[in-house]
């Protein structure tokens, strides 16, 4: 009989251990990962320009050209002049030569000016740039045979790259042309330029 009680409060024992309840794990819900923050994208390092103008005998140019805002001159006193040279990232300009709209002889209908050319050069001048004590900002680009020169009359001297149209100053007509050589080096053709516009962008 005292076994048989033994027995019993035993099997009762282990009957309530079993039944104790235990953690219930899959109830626990998992945090989310952090959100990734993508940072916005930097600031346009790159200025560019549209230009547009007309030749004193009604030839026309248009195209763009650019130069990185913080850009540090490529040359000081050029020439013997004082003056800096700032480097053009890119320019692409198209001119058509024409004389009262006729095409000019022994010129090309369109002549090229871009910075993919074998031999194209570009500058972009400030102050002293021509043979003329004033300051001046300059633009002057060359494809060997043909160059393109715009120049305006600054109220001061150079401070930094423009960022806006009225940086370049006044449109000196005078100081700008277009101008041909043909391969042998022989004079072809030089007019005016009688106005320009510089748009941003």
């Amino acid at each position: 009989m005292r076994w048989t009680i033994l027995l019993i409060a035993a099997l009762l024992l282990s009957g309530c251990g079993a039944g104790e309840s235990q953690p219930d794990t899959t109830s626990q819900i998992s945090q989310p990962p952090p959100p990734v923050i993508i940072p916005p994208p930097p600031a346009a390092t790159t200025r560019t320009w549209t230009v547009h103008g007309q030749t004193a005998d009604g030839g026309t140019f248009d195209g763009t050209f650019s130069y990185e805002k913080d850009a540090a001159p490529s040359g000081e006193n050029v020439r013997g002049n004082q003056n800096v040279i700032y480097p053009l990232k890119t320019w692409d300009i198209q001119a058509h030569p024409t004389y009262q709209g006729i095409p000019i002889v022994g010129l090309p209908p369109v002549l090229f000016f871009k910075n993919t050319g074998f031999v194209d050069t570009s500058e972009l001048c400030f102050n002293e740039c021509i043979f003329d004590p004033n300051n001046f900002s300059r633009l002057a680009f060359s494809n060997g045979l043909q160059t393109l020169v715009l120049t305006f009359r600054l109220p001061a001297p150079h401070t930094a790259l423009p960022t806006e149209a009225g940086d370049w100053g006044v449109f000196e007509a005078n100081a700008s042309h277009l101008q041909s050589m043909d391969l042998a080096g022989t004079f072809q053709y030089l007019m005016v330029v009688r106005n320009v516009e510089l748009v941003e962008g």
